[in-house]
């Protein structure tokens, strides 16, 4: 089988994906019996087994037909070497982050899920503010009774059939006005101005 997984590595180092696909095939059981192992490190089992593809792909591309090691021996050291690196660094980057988080007792950098909401946030605020005064400025293009249907149905959320019966209107007119309102804003929103 030795002399086999040589002509296997060779055919692949060379392109052919075939051989490439039977060494990993050969390897399999060992690949999955690491990913289980090294699994704590990751988010899910095939995130693990990536890395274990990864260093079998190495091995593979990377390994002298002239050593004297076998396929075997370079592909387990291959694969133990990735997993190795990778739960080092997830381990040096959870120690990082606690220590940032906790340093002499004060928070110094928080994780990401422990940011403020987009409402306490002074640049958010400020684009709402804009838009906002940008919206208000485009409502003022429109006849009072679309920009008043349209406010009530978008904003307040009053149906077509509350809003005709307000406004003493066919259901299908509150449509086409809140339809050719929208329409009217769409464009003016989407209109070039010149910069400055």
């Amino acid at each position: 089988m030795t002399i086999q997984l040589r002509q296997c590595v060779r055919a692949a180092q060379r392109g052919d994906k075939l051989a490439a696909e039977e060494v990993i095939r050969e390897f399999k059981p060992f690949l999955n019996k690491q990913a289980k192992q090294y699994q704590s490190y990751y988010h899910n089992f095939y995130e693990a087994l990536s890395t274990a593809y990864q260093g079998a792909m190495h091995c593979i591309l990377q390994y002298d037909l002239e050593q004297p090691e076998t396929v075997a021996e370079v592909m387990v050291a291959s694969v133990h070497n990735h997993f190795r690196r990778e739960s080092y660094g997830h381990q040096c980057y959870c120690d990082r982050v606690e220590k940032n988080v906790f340093d002499n007792e004060t928070v110094t950098d928080l994780p990401e899920n422990a940011l403020a909401s987009d409402r306490d946030c002074p640049e958010h605020n400020y684009l709402q503010t804009e838009i906002s005064l940008e919206m208000d400025k485009a409502l003022e293009i429109l006849p009072d009774l679309q920009r008043q249907l349209i406010l009530q149905h978008v904003i307040d959320g009053d149906s077509y059939s509350q809003l005709a019966k307000e406004y003493y209107l066919s259901k299908a007119t509150v449509g086409y006005q809140v339809n050719q309102g929208l329409l009217r804003l769409r464009r003016h929103m989407t209109e070039e101005r010149p910069a400055g």
